[in-house]
């Protein structure tokens, strides 16, 4: 499997995910509603730092795709060079 192949995959694993995981999805959004989470902070190194990357998109865009949670959050990520104790 090669990188563009990947890459062409994107949208139907992404449906895949949304039609297989809609129930978590919402439960997410709800508890997020329910504890009145003011902000998310991301910490991620690695590769796992591009999908905080899109954590951060989805949680703070209007339109996020997880339905029933209206508004955006401050999305805070911590920079790859920011040292923990």
């Amino acid at each position: 499997m090669s990188l563009f192949s990947e890459i062409y995959e994107q949208p139907q694993r992404l449906e895949e995910l949304i039609i297989h995981q809609y129930n978590q999805i919402k439960q997410v959004a709800q508890v997020i509603k329910q504890k009145e989470i003011q902000m998310v902070l991301l910490a991620a190194r690695g590769t796992s730092d591009n999908a905080s990357r899109y954590a951060n998109y989805l949680l703070g865009n209007r339109q996020s795709p997880a339905r029933g949670f209206s508004g955006s959050l401050p999305v805070h990520k911590l920079s790859n060079t920011s040292k923990t104790a």
